[in-house]
């Protein structure tokens, strides 16, 4: 399970909770309480709740900060409704690239239930089991270093692997996007194999709920025109989606046509 997994089912507990000890958030997540007392104090890192002796609280009335990683960790009916704007752009026997990320393993689960054979490159272990249902795919693990909070690959070796492929596409999920920085991210490790995908794909999406427009990370990933589209969820700001209309970014959303924002 993906750390930010665990971080939604601590999120969703904790709210309803109001606070619990370790041994229980631990029993919520499925892991060791070893494991949720690192979760617990990234979730406190982060200003979303509050570690105290012997366990966690949920922070009311928290900082802007903290509610904004709130709406990025638990958004999963975004995040499932904008995936299906795939079905617009992947097709039937193409070679895709993945990378981690909430987002693309929602991905990977819509692809694995529409399409009967697709090639998926990625070097997210959740990514591929969604898609390991599906027997036709051709599933290629991109080699490294395995990190286990987010039960992933990575290192200089994932983006040389993936300059092993031409892939048709990269469906990239993604932290943070504005038109001033481009794509940004808290993790360093994610910019390199971003753009090793980008850089050996015949078309790069990213894929990103409403929330991470118009925010910047501080770890520089990629200019914005480095990215074909974008797919989005249908509760984008329309002054927002205007914004991006004016510049010429094209971003697609369930139910409509591309237009270019």
């Amino acid at each position: 399970m993906l750390q930010e997994e665990r971080f939604i089912k601590i999120i969703e507990y904790l709210k309803e909770k109001g606070s619990a000890r370790f041994p229980q958030i631990a029993e919520v997540a499925g892991v060791s309480e070893n494991t949720v007392r690192k979760d617990l104090a990234e979730l406190d890192k982060r200003k979303i709740i509050r570690l105290v002796r012997g366990g966690a609280v949920w922070k009311k009335g928290d900082l802007t900060r903290g509610d904004s990683q709130v709406r990025d960790i638990i958004n999963r009916e975004k995040k499932q409704e904008l995936v299906k704007s795939l079905s617009r752009i992947v097709k039937n026997g193409q070679a895709v690239f993945m990378n981690g990320g909430t987002t693309n393993v929602e991905a990977a689960g819509f692809l694995a239930e529409t399409y009967s054979r697709l090639t998926i490159i990625s070097n997210n272990l959740t990514v591929l089991d969604m898609c390991r249902r599906k027997k036709e795919f051709q599933l290629i693990l991109a080699g490294g270093v395995y990190y286990e909070p987010e039960n992933t690959v990575i290192g200089k070796q994932v983006e040389q692997d993936v300059a092993m492929y031409n892939a048709d596409i990269a469906v990239l999920s993604v932290n943070s996007i504005s038109l001033k920085k481009g794509i940004t991210d808290f993790r360093m490790e994610e910019s390199g194999i971003i753009n090793a995908m980008i850089g050996n794909a015949e078309k790069a999406v990213a894929v990103a709920d409403s929330s991470k427009f118009e925010r910047v990370a501080h770890i520089n990933v990629c200019p914005i025109r480095s990215i074909s589209c974008f797919l989005t969820d249908s509760s984008m700001d329309s002054e927002v989606f205007a914004k991006y209309k004016k510049h010429g970014v094209e971003i697609i959303m369930p139910g409509e046509d591309a237009a270019q924002i």
